[in-house]
């Protein structure tokens, strides 16, 4: 399980690397959201998690950030909330970068 997570973000930080790793890349962060948030949240963060979780498309950057750091520290028990507690720093700023222009359009 670790090497997995590990090898995630081998890969997000090479896509970032690639990418220029600019503030405003959100490329991983749409990567990591179509794969393990979207199911759930719909494409733009319109849907509301079956019905069990907020909206995304009016969330702040900082809101999320917050959000995904504070999950970091409590025991998973669900397979979504396994995803939440493994992601690393870069993976939580580019889903807070991507998840934030969901307001913006």
């Amino acid at each position: 399980m670790r090497i997995r997570h590990l090898r995630r973000a081998v890969v997000v930080a090479a896509m970032l690397l690639a990418s220029g790793a600019q503030a405003q890349d959100t490329g991983a962060g749409a990567k990591l959201y179509n794969e393990a948030c979207a199911a759930c949240h719909g494409q733009r963060g319109q849907e509301t998690a079956r019905g069990q979780a907020r909206r995304l498309d009016g969330v702040s950057e900082a809101d999320v950030r917050a959000y995904l750091l504070g999950k970091r520290t409590q025991e998973p028990k669900r397979p979504y909330e396994r995803l939440k507690h493994a992601l690393d720093d870069a993976e939580i700023d580019a889903l807070a970068q991507y998840i934030a222009t969901f307001a913006a359009r």
